[in-house]
């Protein structure tokens, strides 16, 4: 009989061991604590002084091993064991008692304990203990992934396998290999013997094949004739070998159709046949090298990554690949000390002259000499995937200046108010022919430009759905223009020719702004040296037989704005590839904005197309297509709406910024209403119960402790009578919900002609709160 040796799994696989000790005595609770903390820094140990306190903290908490006394109030150490192998099933139990007996071991194995000890405690036992559950744990685990493995390749592997008892030589299994050659489901053949459905072609040789298995347990490359089902003759190179299976012989066989090989040449064993097949079909580059950079072996997939052949880089150090020579030695130096290398990032010249970042992972494997020790690994080219992670970082960048913009619009916004507000109100309090009014005038109107400043700020920093409205382009673009002759550098000439009288599109205001602006900034970012950015509006039709339908174009009237440059220019091999995401012609680090795949995905929102033309150091020009909006022009009002009467009406501003609140009360108590002041949701609902009658409600929509939209929930649940207006420096989407309908929604900095525009706009409809008065 072979001796066998029994080799010992090493220490558990978890970096962390949690255990729950469940006893009613506190005292050994922490004597079992301290004492395997004591022997093993992986245990992470809770206590539990009873069984329904440990059910609630196995709830939350992942457990490995949990330690349970018997004996204990209100529901014991059994009871305990069988909820939680009902409930937990990866959690191993360990019973303790001081009164137990051999039956109650044995029921608590039979319910599922992973093991029994008995009072009082050897800590170094319960250690032992704990150890061998884990080891035992890995062993169960990696056996299951040894048989997983063992059926992706059984059934994965292109060659025919079956497993027949040795002696009555029936089949036990067949892979799917094997039904596809034969000709026979698996169900057809297990169960029968090989002979019984006659694949053998030559009796002969069956005879002889099974002859040297029955002799030497191990046959290699047999040749043999073989008849499918459909009575097609093939040569198979057969191997088989005799093993174990639950204790009882087995043949494996392996039958390769070599049919077309009648010179058939050498195969390898299965082990190097599988090696072989992975080998050549990697699509990382396997490598074998010395310490000293001497390369012993390579996969072929290396000529994808570098551009080598295989052959150019064998036998001998290939410093010149590397572009930090340093980088080799640290290598060699670490797998040394560690025996293996992950996720490390190197740089590689490949064969035309691109740096790339590559990934390796290796291991050294030993020998008994310095000569003969050898470092074993894979490589991954991940350039793309560096830059894709530059990418995003970048756009991360892009969204903390987003949100910082969005809060510098809010307080500007709030700033805005408060000037406009004072101004407003002091130019009423003089004659238009005095020099103080000229003075508020000119305030007034520098406001409205700071105005614009804040809307610009506030279309980079919204994420905003669309909001589609009838359109001129020239509307939009002439205040762009000014906005963007200051943004781009001075030694950029900007220009802008318009077409007068264009017809109107349906687009989104300020998500348009956002994409010409992003284009004229790609244009700028074109001309380091300086140059020229060109803007054009016009009115073409696209007929049914024009070139631009070869761009994917249809038919129609459209708006035509085009942007130029006199920059760098694209080259030929990107121009197909500069709407794609993440696809860029910058530096690592460079850039910023939407990016062209955004503005085209817009223009094709806005039912549009976008084009591009380029000379390298010459012309770049950007056309944007809208289709033209046939559009019909509303009856307008006979007569203008009467203004509200202020009689009897109470007005609540909700508002946290105090110039805000004084600027808003005073344009009220102008006009005569009765204003009551609230600093935020919470405070605007305690007046609401004081005050006898409110009849409408200005508030903002961000404050602290209640938000605009949730007082206004609250309000309606209370039934109270009010009418609602909303003021923001931020953006509406949050309030374009059908619960806010009828809702009137001021944009930050407002004058008093728009808040007076706003109250009547209330009482010019019917509302959910109910009908117009």
């Amino acid at each position: 009989m072979n001796s066998q040796t029994y080799i010992p799994v090493p220490g558990p696989i978890l970096k962390t061991i949690n255990l729950l000790v469940v006893d009613d005595e506190k005292e050994i609770c922490n004597l079992i604590k301290s004492s395997l903390a004591e022997l093993d820094d992986r245990y992470a140990i809770e206590i539990a002084h009873s069984a329904p306190q440990a059910l609630k903290h196995l709830l939350q908490n992942h457990c490995d091993v949990l330690i349970t006394d018997i004996k204990m109030p209100r529901m014991d150490g059994m009871q305990l064991l069988k909820s939680v192998k009902r409930l937990y099933d990866n959690t191993s139990i360990i019973i303790m008692t001081a009164h137990g007996n051999l039956d109650t071991a044995i029921e608590a194995i039979r319910i599922g304990a992973a093991n029994y000890l008995e009072k009082p405690i050897s800590v170094k036992l319960l250690h032992h203990t704990v150890q061998e559950i884990i080891n035992k744990r890995a062993i169960f685990q990696r056996l299951q992934e040894s048989e997983e493995r063992f059926r992706t390749v059984f059934h994965s592997t292109p060659d025919a396998i079956f497993i027949a008892g040795h002696k009555d030589k029936r089949l036990v299994s067949v892979n799917r290999s094997f039904t596809e050659l034969m000709g026979y489901e698996n169900f057809e053949v297990e169960g029968k013997t090989f002979e019984s459905f006659d694949p053998w072609f030559d009796p002969d040789e069956a005879s002889d094949f099974y002859l040297q298995l029955e002799n030497k347990l191990l046959v290699s490359n047999f040749r043999a004739k073989f008849r499918a089902r459909d009575d097609r003759v093939f040569t198979g190179l057969v191997s088989a070998r005799v093993v174990s299976l639950d204790f009882t012989p087995h043949d494996v066989i392996v039958i390769r159709d070599v049919s077309e090989l009648e010179l058939a040449i050498t195969a390898l064993d299965e082990s190097e046949g599988r090696y072989s097949r992975i080998f050549q079909n990697i699509q990382d580059a396997y490598f074998e090298i010395k310490p000293d950079g001497t390369l012993l072996e390579i996969s072929p997939s290396v000529e994808n990554i570098l551009f080598y052949k295989r052959e150019e880089l064998l036998g001998r150090p290939e410093y010149k690949i590397w572009a930090n020579q340093a980088e080799l030695y640290g290598i060699v130096s670490n797998i040394k000390k560690t025996k293996k290398l992950k996720d490390c990032e190197i740089q590689l010249w490949r064969k035309d002259g691109v740096l790339l970042t590559c990934s390796i992972n290796a291991i050294m494997v030993d020998a008994d000499s310095e000569s003969d020790i050898r470092i074993i690994g894979s490589m991954r080219d991940i350039s793309e995937l560096k830059k894709i992670q530059q990418q995003l970082i970048n756009n991360q960048k892009l969204e903390t200046i987003s949100r910082l913009a969005g809060g510098i619009a809010h307080d500007f916004n709030n700033m805005l108010t408060g000037i406009m507000g004072y101004a407003d109100l002091a130019r009423n309090m003089v004659k238009k022919e005095d020099t103080i009014y000229s003075y508020m005038q000119a305030i007034l109107e520098k406001s409205n430009e700071a105005t614009e400043l804040v809307e610009h700020l506030m279309a980079f920093s919204s994420s905003r759905k669309l909001e589609m409205r009838v359109l001129n382009l020239n509307e939009l673009l002439m205040p762009l223009s000014d906005f963007l002759k200051k943004t781009v550098r001075s030694n950029i000439k900007f220009t802008i020719n318009l077409k007068p009288h264009l017809d109107v599109i349906l687009a989104d205001y300020h998500s348009l702004q956002q994409a010409i602006t992003n284009i004229c900034l790609n244009s700028e970012s074109a001309m380091p040296d300086g140059g020229k950015i060109e803007i054009r509006s016009d009115t073409i039709t696209v007929a049914d037989d024009d070139s631009l339908q070869r761009q994917g174009i249809k038919p129609g009237r459209y708006i035509l704005l085009s942007i130029s440059d006199t920059g760098i220019g694209i080259q030929k091999e990107d121009l197909s590839r500069i709407f794609d995401p993440y696809f860029t012609t910058r530096k690592i680090g460079e850039g910023s904005g939407l990016g062209l795949s955004a503005v085209y995905g817009l223009i094709r929102q806005h039912g549009g197309y976008l084009t591009c033309d380029s000379k390298p150091n010459k012309k770049t020009t950007f056309k944007l297509f809208f289709p033209v909006y046939e559009y019909q022009e509303p009856e307008r009002a006979k007569s203008p709406p009467e203004p509200v009467s202020p009689k009897n009406k109470t007005v609540l501003v909700v508002e946290d910024d105090k110039s805000v609140i004084t600027v808003v009360r005073k344009l009220l108590e102008r006009e005569h209403f009765e204003v009551i002041i609230a600093v935020n949701g919470k405070e605007a609902l305690d007046k609401l119960h004081e005050v006898e009658k409110i009849n409408i409600i200005i508030s903002d929509v961000v404050m602290p402790e209640m938000s605009g939209d949730e007082l206004y929930r609250r309000v309606r649940e209370a039934q109270f009578d009010c009418k609602f207006i909303f003021i923001s420096g931020y953006d509406r989407q949050q309030l374009e919900k059908e619960e806010f309908e009828g809702v009137q929604y001021l944009q930050k900095p407002f004058n008093s002609s728009q808040l007076l525009e706003a109250i009547a706009n209330l009482y010019r409809q019917k509302w959910r709160g109910g009908a117009a008065d």
